[in-house]
């Protein structure tokens, strides 16, 4: 092989060697594309794809085991509430799934968890309900006792509910024969003051001193404060409760209780009025309105180059659609870049070689495209050569000086090959003449 034939060998393989580069790597094909999320590529231009369901797998117990199928990775089902996770790889500390994110529990998160020492979690703060604080409001007849002799006795029900007794007969003795039943109050039958008549229970009324017609009874509190968004109850120590119905216990009371509820999912703490509304498919703060301003428009993408082609099918998703959604022939992919104008519309959506953003000369053409722009790999409408340049040799003194170009006037065209001036070397006297070597033009 002579020099002239080792240098055109050379050529050609760098050539191909570019080309190849030019379509199976976006960013090689146009810096415009550097920063463009492509809907169908990652971050670093592959596509999505998957062999089994552990390449799926984004380690969360909690929103389901993602599967491979033939479109890539799916998300799996949400884990019913209550299931045990990790959240923070500490196996001393309880985490369940709740609402199918994993985090530490709480009383109050509506799972029992009696890795905690709790006993039920009824997910409200109502006393007396059967849960208080977690724990059973009763376990036993014993627990239940107010020590209010004449109010009967009280029992404990299977779901740990304190059970009110029988009153005991008015005129039934009571305090070892000191007092007298009275409608379920024990009343002395002689005082000094008000106080030797209290029963201390605040919810039978307030006991006073008649002097010597001895105890009277009260009035028994009627704690319905008209409010249907709170839980009213009784407690014998302090009166009446008015606990806000919060299953979620975010402050705010169900939409369902009526006008003075707010909270349009009281399974959720995450959701209500003062929630700040992010891009999930879900109304986070009750306002009616779901995913405010923070939906993305994506576009069709067939050869997944980042550049969609004018007037390609559209949809608003919080996240990327699936690459095989976008009805291309080949599964396709999306991308956020809006073919708004010429300069960032794709003119072959076929090709992922050709767009706006290509900065590289091709050698071979379009395939499929008009002879008229089988070369306009760019989009711009026009086919622009890598080099119109004219080769020459001429003297400069003792030394011949060469200028690169093609050799003859004529430029060749797109694909074609020509003789391209590499050198001079001296001929005769004063003269010289051109090495040539072929070359194919390459154009965008």
């Amino acid at each position: 092989m002579n020099k002239a034939s080792l240098s055109l060998w050379l050529a050609m393989a760098l050539m191909g060697a570019g080309l190849v580069g030019c379509g199976d790597d976006d960013g090689g094909g146009g810096g415009a594309d550097a920063g463009v999320e492509d809907a169908a590529q990652g971050q670093d231009g592959s596509t999505p794809a998957c062999s089994e369901d552990s390449e799926c797998d984004d380690g969360d117990p909690c929103n389901g085991a993602e599967t491979c199928g033939a479109s890539g990775c799916t998300e799996g089902a949400a884990a019913e509430d209550g299931t045990a996770c990790d959240a923070d790889g500490d196996e001393t500390t309880a985490d369940l799934c709740v609402a199918g994110e994993c985090g530490a529990t709480r009383c109050g998160d509506g799972h029992a968890d009696d890795s905690t020492g709790e006993e039920c979690d009824d997910g409200n703060d109502v006393s007396g309900d059967g849960c208080d604080d977690c724990r059973f409001s009763c376990d036993e007849d014993a627990d239940c006792d107010d020590d209010i002799e004449c109010n009967g006795a009280e029992t404990c029900s299977d779901a740990h509910v304190c059970e009110l007794g029988e009153p005991l007969a008015d005129e039934t003795a009571c305090a070892a024969g000191t007092g007298t039943c009275a409608a379920g109050v024990c009343l002395a039958r002689t005082c000094t003051d008000d106080e030797d008549c209290s029963d201390g229970n605040a919810c039978n009324g307030e006991e006073t001193c008649g002097g010597e017609t001895g105890c009277t009874i009260g009035t028994a509190l009627d704690c319905d404060d008209e409010n249907a968004c709170t839980a009213d109850s009784c407690d014998a120590a302090v009166g009446c409760r008015h606990a806000l119905i919060d299953g979620d216990r975010d402050g705010a009371a169900p939409t369902s209780a009526g006008a003075c509820g707010t909270d349009c999912d009281d399974t959720r703490a995450d959701v209500h009025p003062d929630a700040d509304d992010v891009c999930d498919g879900v109304d986070n703060d009750c306002d009616g309105e779901t995913d405010e301003g923070g939906v993305t428009t994506w576009y069709v993408d067939c050869d997944r180059d980042s550049y969609a082609r004018s007037g390609a099918a559209m949809v608003e998703s919080c996240a990327r659609p699936a690459p095989g959604t976008a009805g291309c022939a080949s599964g396709g992919g999306w991308t956020t870049r809006a073919p708004s104008a010429p300069a960032e519309s794709d003119c072959n959506d076929g090709v992922a070689a050709v767009n706006p953003g290509q900065a590289t000369f091709q050698t071979t053409a379009i395939a499929g495209a008009p002879e008229a722009s089988d070369y306009d790999y760019d989009c711009n409408a026009t086919e622009e050569v890598r080099s119109d340049d004219e080769g020459a040799c001429r003297r400069a003194g003792l030394v011949c000086a060469v200028t690169e170009g093609w050799s003859g006037d004529a430029t060749p065209a797109c694909g074609a090959t020509a003789d391209w001036v590499v050198r001079c070397m001296p001929s005769g006297v004063l003269g010289c003449s051109a090495v040539t070597e072929e070359r194919q033009q390459a154009c965008r």
